[in-house]
């Protein structure tokens, strides 16, 4: 059986939403528990994605990140409310790591929205937000936004397309994210991830699909 493509429903709400970082999994556990002052860190020695799920069901607040070698680089998966909420981190580790950083959304359900955010280096500050594209349903119409300048890997052409759900399809999303270089086709290691339990509850996003241009930056 082929393993799972994330982001995807593979894992319910825990992997409908996913960060993927061009470094490695220690490196960013370390910058994290430093930069947020976090509690705790351990490796729980996963077997699959069913003890990811399991361990990150949903809760009232978001505390636990769990960091998941991916070939070279590094898949991101959260607790909280909504399962996993990528956040400003891809900017956050941009800004402090230098490294290609993206938040990757392919949701179903009541709100269906597949999601693509680049934060790199030669990105815009201060989010340093490099290119997003959007497909989303906001609970009356769909509605589709880009931002920044297109790779060159985009079919650009599928954007004038009638139905803005057609515009941005998940296997388009698939496609960019490994022209972009994350190696989607690898199996997490889920053995050797890391799981950091920060030492306070950060807010989660209120809407699944909104923007990362639409969030006022603290950090």
């Amino acid at each position: 059986m082929d393993a799972p493509t994330y982001p995807s429903s593979a894992g319910g709400r825990t992997t409908q939403e996913v960060g993927f970082f061009d470094a490695p999994a220690s490196v960013l556990a370390r910058w994290f528990i430093e930069d947020e002052q976090a509690a705790a860190s351990h490796t729980p020695a996963w077997k699959g994605l069913a003890d990811a799920v399991r361990d990150l069901a949903s809760t009232e607040v978001l505390t636990l990140r769990a960091f998941v070698p991916l070939g070279s680089w590094t898949l991101l998966l959260t607790d909280g409310p909504n399962g996993t909420d990528v956040g400003l981190l891809h900017s956050h580790a941009t800004r402090s790591l230098g490294c290609l950083a993206i938040r990757a959304v392919c949701a179903d359900g009541v709100y269906p929205a597949v999601i693509m955010e680049v934060c790199a280096a030669d990105g815009g500050p201060p989010l340093m937000l490099r290119r997003s594209v959007v497909a989303a349903h906001d609970g009356g119409r769909w509605v589709f936004e880009e931002t920044g300048p297109p790779f060159e890997v985009e079919h650009v052409d599928r954007y004038r397309a009638p139905r803005k759900v057609d515009r941005f399809p998940p296997e388009m999303l698939y496609e960019h994210l490994r022209a972009l270089g994350v190696p989607l086709d690898a199996e997490p290691d889920w053995e050797q991830a890391i799981v950091v339990r920060a030492c306070r509850p950060l807010m989660p996003r209120i809407v699944r699909s909104c923007r990362i241009e639409d969030v006022q930056l603290h950090a």
